[in-house]
């Protein structure tokens, strides 16, 4: 018969190693399970509305469900409850009825203790950063599909060295968290070293100076089945660990271990770095990312404000994703502002973020008019300005009216009565125009790509 408590035990253990104990004492310490193996479910207690909503916003109930079913080999159904955790105990049911054999499942903590002992640095994975909590859109779906791949087979031979590039803030690190996040889970007895290249550089200064090259060399060559290095671009600077890491980098790829990289650049166009680690990074996969588009900042946005736990209107959102174009942690950035602003308990209106975006000179320097809008969707239908103000009525005249009044309500701040003057229509012609539209997005797929594209035109 399987162990419950032992699975519950277990569970703890690789939640903490998972996440680290800082995270871990101060959101998982307090929590209490109740394992029913006949039932297939697990309840989570937790002490309250706050922490509960914490664990849902970062799809921790995912993550433990994972756990689970590694432990157990067997499909969980997870209830996150609110409970008096004084007079809650954990529990274990389990159907006597059933002589289950014990899956004799081990466990092993990969915590590199090793290293720690010979003095190297283990350098951990951030806990947020996995799979579940990364927004795709097309500037990233390549990289994200190459990385979960990497997780599920690690050492393949089309994916290994797998090489990320693309600007700053654009995701490259979350990514190459998440494959140690979801190895972690997935493949335990797995070692796996992640660190950035300058990091690298310092531990190889560290082993050349107490004389322990051989036993930074062993760290990679002996106890490492993955090998994550962020920053791979700056590894050009320091000539002797440059020569280190292209024999340690042979010796990982002729072993099958997987090694996965990330640079802001494409590798012929790091300078200064060897022609013979260039050739060996371009061996295996190479994908980019690209700054998000106008609908995945929607999304990203969206996303990551109910994760700050901030309010915010659809209008914000699309104001936010207009104007902030760069990058994931210029958002991350304006969010945290507002969720500052936010505890003054006053409500988020677009004026409130323009304020913040013009401090921070992130405020669009493009002026969208109604306009501009007019003239962009006449060119991108073929039909002269005149008409899209017209009292005709034709379907085709009427839908790019429509469009067009649905765009400059998305990306202006424009009011509906304002907009309704620039087409020679009233505030409920335009109201019902945005509602059509909106169900038209939903159930048509050319008007879908239609609105999509001009939106593309008139804000990239």
């Amino acid at each position: 018969m399987v162990d419950m408590s032992s699975i519950i035990h277990e569970l703890k253990e690789k939640l903490r190693d998972n996440i680290g104990d800082d995270i871990y004492d101060e959101k998982f310490q307090e929590l209490k399970y109740s394992l029913n193996e006949e039932e297939l479910t697990l309840k989570v207690y937790t002490p309250d509305e706050v922490n509960k909503q914490w664990l849902m916003d970062n799809r921790f109930d995912r993550r433990i469900l994972k756990i689970v079913k590694y432990l157990t080999q067997k499909k969980y159904e997870l209830y996150i409850m609110l409970s008096n955790l004084n007079n809650t105990t954990e529990k274990t049911i389990v159907n006597d009825s059933k002589k289950t054999t014990e899956n004799n499942i081990s466990y092993k903590n990969s915590s590199n203790d090793d290293y720690r002992k010979s003095g190297f640095e283990t350098h951990s994975l951030n806990p947020e950063n996995t799979f579940d909590t990364y927004i795709t859109g097309d500037s990233n779906e390549l990289a994200f599909y190459s990385t979960k791949s990497v997780a599920e087979n690690p050492g393949e031979a089309s994916f290994n060295p797998l090489f990320i590039y693309g600007g700053v803030g654009l995701g490259k690190t979350h990514l190459l968290h998440a494959i140690g996040n979801e190895l972690k889970i997935t493949k335990p007895n797995m070692t796996i070293l992640n660190l950035t290249s300058e990091e690298f550089k310092n531990e190889y200064v560290q082993a050349v100076n107490k004389k322990r090259l051989q036993q930074l060399v062993n760290k990679f060559r002996k106890n490492c089945d993955i090998l994550l290095i962020d920053d791979i671009q700056f590894l050009s600077k320091w000539k002797g660990s440059e020569a280190q890491f292209f024999h340690i980098f042979n010796h990982l790829i002729d072993a099958e271990k997987q090694i996965v990289m990330t640079s802001d650049r494409y590798p012929n166009e790091i300078p200064d770095i060897e022609d013979r680690l260039r050739t060996r990074f371009e061996w295996g996969l190479i994908v980019a990312i690209e700054p998000p588009n106008l609908n995945t900042r929607i999304d990203i946005i969206k996303d990551k404000a109910k994760r700050y736990g901030i309010k915010i209107s659809d209008e914000v959102v699309d104001f936010l994703a207009v104007n902030l174009k760069s990058n994931i942690r210029e958002i991350e950035g304006i969010l945290r502002k507002l969720k500052l602003y936010s505890l003054t308990k006053k409500k988020i209106s677009i004026d409130t973020v323009e304020d913040i975006l013009r401090k921070h000179n992130k405020l669009n320097q493009k002026q969208l008019s109604i306009d501009v809008i007019k003239k962009k969707v006449s060119n991108f239908y073929d039909i002269p300005v005149e008409d899209l103000v017209s009292k005709k009525r034709q379907k085709a005249i009427t839908t790019a009216r429509q469009i067009a009044m649905y765009i400059a309500k998305k990306i202006t701040k424009e009011t509906l009565e304002n907009i309704g003057k620039g087409f020679g229509r009233d505030h409920s012609t335009v109201v019902n125009s945005i509602n059509k539209v909106t169900k038209l997005i939903k159930e048509d797929i050319k008007i879908s790509k239609d609105v999509k594209e001009l939106m593309r035109l008139l804000t990239e």
